[in-house]
């Protein structure tokens, strides 16, 4: 097996993604699919990633402040604390 024949994963944020692009615009023309860099699968960043699971994660289980475990019930009650150790 060669290199050209396998697709390798490329995380980047959009500013990569787009080079990436132009870069695969230019090389068109190019022998071989590794020089074409159509090897390259594009794919979002973890950090992207990590932001989307904990969207999700306070979407699911924020709550309400009267509802006892929610995220919204501790948020206040932190908050009131942290600035009590503030004066």
């Amino acid at each position: 097996m060669r290199i050209n024949d396998w697709a390798h994963p490329l995380f980047g944020d959009q500013h990569t993604n787009a080079r990436v692009q132009g870069a695969k615009a230019l090389r068109l023309e190019n022998t071989n699919n590794f020089t074409k860099l159509k090897v390259w699968q594009l794919g979002f960043g973890l950090f992207h990633l990590c932001l989307n699971l904990i969207w999700a994660l306070l979407h699911v289980h924020q709550g309400s402040i009267s509802q006892f475990g929610s995220f919204s019930h501790y948020g206040p009650c932190t908050l009131a604390r942290h600035q009590n150790l503030a004066l």
